[in-house]
């Protein structure tokens, strides 16, 4: 979620992933990067509630429904929404970019937290 939340940044590129924004029918067809080649994953408008509300991602402020689309067809790719838990944001901005992501370590850098 937090790599969703900084690709949001972006509309433009948030825009690009939707290849397919049939939303008249309700089906989304949704770019991401898997080891830097784009796969195309399918998902519909129907999404898990509990107790009236989005049981995961919420809409924006302004009712936009992009990120509980990116989670649904994220979760559909992983295999369900429990694979989808935890993570590294690099992993996830890699995987909505397409872009080589890289960690470092204070410690390798000389740096310490103190």
């Amino acid at each position: 979620m937090s790599a969703i939340a900084s690709a949001g940044e972006w509309p433009d590129m948030i825009k690009g992933m939707f290849i397919n924004r049939s939303s008249d029918v309700g089906l989304y067809g949704i770019r991401f990067y898997v080891r830097g080649k784009p796969w195309l994953i399918t998902v519909d408008d129907k999404l898990l509630f509990e107790d009236g509300a989005l049981k995961y991602a919420q809409p924006g402020d302004n009712g936009a429904m992009w990120a509980p689309l990116l989670e649904k067809a994220w979760a559909k790719m992983k295999g369900n929404y429990a694979q989808t838990n935890g993570g590294f944001v690099v992993s996830g901005l890699r995987m909505l970019t397409g872009a080589p992501t890289f960690t470092y370590q204070l410690s390798d850098l000389g740096l310490s937290n103190s």
